[in-house]
C-alpha cells in the first residue's frame, strides 16, 4: 500500500484488486493484457462506468468514463465531472503539466508527485473520461497480489455477485452485463424472464438471432439485500 494512499470512487490507489472485488462485487466487465488487469463497475445509475486498473494485482489507476455525451454527476476532488468544458477544466485546475493524445483521444495531464490526473477530451472539447493514477515506481515496493476470481454466472454455485443499493440498480447491472457479454458466435441476449429464488436472480435468456437458450445466475448484495 502506498504511504500516502489516494482514494476516489470508493477505490484506493495501492489496494489489491481482490479487496475491490470483495467490497464492490463482481465487475460488469473485465479486460486483461500482459501488464494490466481492468475491472469495470457501473455508476451514476448505470450511465457511467468506473474502471479499477491494476498492475500485479494492485490498483494503479481509477477511471471514470461514459459511452454518452451526457453531463456527469460525479466530480473529482477538483469539481470536474464528465462533460465539463475544457475552458472550465483549465479555470479550475490551471495550465496542464502536459498534453498529448493516445488511443482514447487528446488528453490534458496534471501531476503532483506520484499522483496523476488525466482528462481525455471529446471533439467538442468536453471531458470524456477522468483517470487518477500513480507511477509504476510508486508501487514497486509493494508485493504482487493474486487476482480475485470472477464468477461466470452460468450456475447457481458460480452466481455473479452484484453489490448494488436496491433492486432497480441490480436490474440495471444484469441488463448491462448481458449487453456487454454477447452470445457465442455473435448476437445479443434477450431476457425472457427473471425470477428471484432463495436470494438468487435466475435470468432466462435467448440469443438473438440464433435462439440459443441460457440461464444466468446473479446474487444481489447491498443495503436492500441482507445476508
Amino acid at each position: 500500500m502506498l504511504a500516502l494512499a489516494v482514494s476516489w470512487l470508493g477505490i484506493t490507489i495501492g489496494e489489491s484488486l481482490a479487496s475491490v472485488s470483495t467490497r464492490m462485487g463482481d465487475p460488469v466487465a473485465t479486460a486483461h493484457d500482459p501488464q494490466l488487469d481492468k475491472f469495470v463497475y457501473l455508476t451514476e445509475d448505470g450511465n457511467a462506468f468506473v474502471t479499477a486498473i491494476a498492475e500485479h494485482g494492485m490498483v494503479s489507476g481509477i477511471r471514470l468514463w461514459s459511452l454518452t455525451n451526457a453531463a456527469g454527476k460525479t466530480a473529482d476532488t477538483f469539481g470536474i465531472t464528465l462533460g465539463t468544458s475544457d475552458e472550465t477544466l483549465k479555470a479550475k485546475r490551471g495550465k496542464p503539466a502536459r498534453t498529448g493524445s493516445d488511443i482514447d483521444g487528446p488528453f490534458e495531464a496534471y501531476q503532483d508527485g506520484d499522483t496523476l490526473w488525466l482528462y481525455h477530451l471529446r471533439g467538442d472539447q468536453s471531458v470524456s473520461s477522468i483517470t487518477l493514477s500513480t507511477s509504476e515506481s510508486a508501487l514497486a515496493e509493494s508485493a504482487a497480489q493474486p487476482l480475485p476470481a470472477v464468477h461466470s454466472g452460468r450456475s447457481r454455485a458460480d452466481a455473479i455477485r452484484v453489490v448494488q443499493p436496491d433492486s432497480a440498480a441490480v436490474q440495471r447491472f444484469e441488463q448491462m452485463y448481458l449487453a456487454i457479454h454477447p452470445c457465442p458466435g455473435g448476437g445479443t441476449w434477450h431476457i425472457a424472464k427473471t425470477v428471484r429464488q432463495d436470494g438468487v436472480d435466475v435470468v432466462s435468456t435467448s440469443c438473438n438471432p440464433s435462439g440459443a437458450a441460457q440461464t444466468w445466475y446473479f446474487t444481489p448484495e447491498g443495503p436492500s439485500f441482507p445476508r
